[in-house]
């Protein structure tokens, strides 16, 4: 017999957005419920290697913006019960010890 295991994580659940720097490790943990000053983010606030915007210009920091609001959006658009006919929730990756 064949066994598989899904996760999910409903939006009402997520509670932020973590960074984690592949230069020195250093972890930033931002709460999505307040308002996060995603320029602030360009480069590792301990090492500085460049986060969501490279030497060369290419920026990501419109991207996670709009994901924030998206997820905030998405969640209060719920919370609202106005669309209660659906749940919506990501799948994510089972622990890697599973």
């Amino acid at each position: 017999m064949t066994s598989q295991t899904k996760k999910f994580i409903g939006i009402d659940d997520i509670r932020g957005v973590r960074l984690s720097c592949t230069g020195c490790d250093a972890v930033l943990t931002l709460p999505i419920d307040k308002e996060i000053q995603v320029s602030r983010l360009l480069v590792c606030p301990h090492c500085q290697r460049p986060w969501l915007r490279l030497p060369e210009g290419v920026s990501a920091e419109v991207a996670v913006k709009q994901c924030i609001d998206a997820l905030r959006t998405m969640g209060s658009i719920l919370k609202g019960q106005q669309f209660n006919g659906f749940s919506l929730a990501l799948e994510i990756p089972p622990d890697e010890k599973e």
